[in-house]
């Protein structure tokens, strides 16, 4: 699959799909002036290995999948109807692990706080779906690009100050 001018073709199943099969926007190779030693499906693995590492770790696993779709020239749309599923599953397991392995880390928060999370989620997504249809696909990747910039620098800066503070 070639990225179309634009992006705005990709907002189909289909393109989800593909994107989530074996033959993922990464198989495609290296992007034109680009190398790699890695084969394209290894690099997904990675990309996917870092992002669930950081996102237990950290909280924070998409700047590793910005830099992957970037890279492997991953049209956004279909990129970002892929990582939707994605963050659900690697949310679930990272929480159903920090449970198991330390029992009470979760703060025992009221459902009212749970349930006002819930609505939040959900109508950002729906103000997410009526924006994506106003934005160009160009503009949607910048915005990715530079909230997975500020994120990860919020993270390194948390980071720092937690080593240096003792």
């Amino acid at each position: 699959m070639s990225p179309k001018s634009g992006d705005s073709a990709r907002t189909d199943a289909g393109g989800a799909a593909e994107a989530l099969s074996t033959s993922a926007p990464s198989a495609r190779g290296s992007p034109p002036g680009t190398s790699s030693t890695l084969a394209p499906a290894a690099r997904a693995v990675a990309a996917g290995a870092g992002s669930g590492v950081l996102h237990a770790a950290a909280g924070l696993g998409s700047p590793v999948l910005s830099v992957h779709a970037v890279a492997s020239g991953w049209p956004q749309r279909s990129f970002t109807a892929s990582v939707q599923p994605w963050f659900v599953v690697v949310g679930l397991v990272a929480a159903a692990l920090e449970v198991r392995l330390e029992p009470g880390a979760l703060l025992p928060l009221p459902w009212t706080l749970w349930a006002g999370a819930v609505v939040a989620a959900a109508v950002g997504v729906a103000a997410g779906e009526l924006l994506v249809r106003r934005l160009p696909a160009s503009a949607a990747r910048t915005g990715l690009l530079v909230l997975s910039v500020l994120g990860a620098a919020s993270i390194t800066l948390e980071g720092l100050v937690g080593v240096l503070s003792g």
